[in-house]
């Protein structure tokens, strides 16, 4: 039979942690707290032009792209809303907005080039969001590089 002290020790270890956390997020300067909802628009883009890629290489089918499409487009957008309503200034949110507006409409040119069978099309979207993905990175990057200076 366990004592009811050693009951508890997990129970206060995740609350200690869970405040650790809500802490560390609480600490987080907007331009941050922006930085780190950008992440995962990284990932998308490189999803949907890894898509793009192997549906050219007949190697997925176009309902998996189509799939992966609509959910990315999804996501960028959560991405896009977050930095509107983020109290950066604005020439540090407008350009990640732009990114993820760009990115959005190239999903959905590499849905249609898809649903239409165009491989040119497709190929053009790939090589739009190795663009776009690569600006993302340079957005990053700089802000990566400015989180620590006062504004």
């Amino acid at each position: 039979m366990r004592s009811s002290i050693s009951q508890g020790a997990p129970l206060f270890g995740v609350l200690a942690l869970a405040a650790s956390l809500c802490f560390a997020c609480a600490s987080k300067s907007p331009q941050e707290r922006l930085l780190d909802a950008a992440k995962p628009a990284a990932s998308w883009i490189a999803t949907l032009r890894m898509t793009g890629e192997r549906w050219n290489a007949n190697s997925v089918p176009a309902s998996f792209v189509k799939a992966t499409a609509a959910k990315a487009r999804d996501e960028l957008g959560s991405v896009a809303e977050e930095a509107g309503k983020s109290p950066v200034p604005p020439e540090v949110r407008l350009p990640l907005q732009r990114l993820m507006t760009e990115a959005r409409a190239a999903g959905s040119g590499l849905e249609r080039g898809v649903e239409t069978g165009d491989r040119p099309a497709v190929a053009r979207q790939v090589e739009r969001l190795a663009v776009l993905g690569a600006e993302l990175a340079a957005w990053q990057a700089r802000q990566a590089g400015q989180k620590g200076r006062a504004p």
